[in-house]
């Protein structure tokens, strides 16, 4: 038997495509539909294990800023570095202003020793060599009393440091994250082409039915739960009594009244 070529399977070029991908836009026959959707499957599959992959990262981020950690860590090490060489280096200011002042003080007092030693080795001193010593004397012990406010600590230009702007975080541009949107999930992925428009259609209540348990190859689309819930089929009455449409796939399957109902092509059972 031949076929109209523009009808066939794209998958195996022999079998009439009797169901057209609306992912793809392929037609595909029953068999090469089912490997397609396996394929699909698979692909989700691997979708699903890519998210999971990407979770666990995210989730580790945050124990994972070791490089951000160590550049904070070292600016810090050289602020207090830096803190640490300017007061040492304060310290050792005053500490030499104190003996520099010291030092000369000393150098006074040698001095006056020596001339009082030699007054009164001699016994040649009278009041006025008495009192000049006296005033030197004097004033060596104001010089020593201020010896401590020679020096004080200015730390004027400190108070005028913006602390806050010396460490910030900059997002790097380059490796922010775009917000992808999310596709909306079409309500069927798969239809018949061939399908008619059935007319004088009623509604169905939506029930609750028990899952099919004929076979576990008579549902080789609906396993593992893949039956539709919450939908309602569409029954109607034309050349070849009374038919309705399957919610899964859109075929339009004759009603059996007296026995179960299985799509021919997805083999799924209708809701009513």
């Amino acid at each position: 038997m031949s076929y109209n070529t523009s009808t066939l399977c794209t998958l195996c070029s022999t079998q009439p495509g009797g169901t057209l991908c609306a992912g793809c836009q392929r037609t595909f026959c029953f068999p090469c539909l089912k490997k397609h959707r396996d394929g699909l499957a698979l692909e989700l599959d691997d979708l699903f294990n890519r998210r999971n992959e990407l979770m666990e990262l995210i989730n580790n981020s945050l124990s994972n800023l070791d490089p951000c950690s160590d550049e904070i860590n070292r600016w810090q090490n050289e602020m207090h570095a830096n803190i640490d060489r300017i007061a040492l280096e304060a310290r050792n200011n005053i500490k030499k202003i104190v003996s520099e002042t010291n030092q000369n003080i000393r150098n006074e007092l040698e001095q006056i020793s020596q001339v009082l030693q030699q007054k009164q080795k001699t016994e040649s001193y009278i009041e006025d060599d008495l009192n000049r010593i006296k005033q030197q004397l004097i004033k060596l012990d104001l010089t020593i009393r201020q010896c401590n406010e020679q020096a004080h600590v200015d730390t004027s230009n400190s108070k005028n440091i913006n602390w806050d702007s010396l460490l910030f975080i900059v997002p790097n541009r380059d490796n922010q994250i775009p917000t992808v949107p999310t596709a909306p999930t079409p309500r069927h992925s798969l239809y018949n082409p061939f399908q008619h428009q059935p007319s004088h259609t009623m509604s169905i209540p939506r029930q609750y039915m028990p899952p099919y348990t004929s076979s576990p190859t008579s549902t080789p689309y609906l396993a593992n739960n893949h039956r539709p819930v919450g939908r309602s089929a569409s029954v109607s009455m034309n050349s070849r009594g009374l038919t309705y449409t399957c919610v899964c796939c859109k075929t339009t399957n004759v009603l059996n009244e007296n026995g179960p109902n299985i799509c021919k092509i997805c083999r799924s059972v209708p809701p009513f």
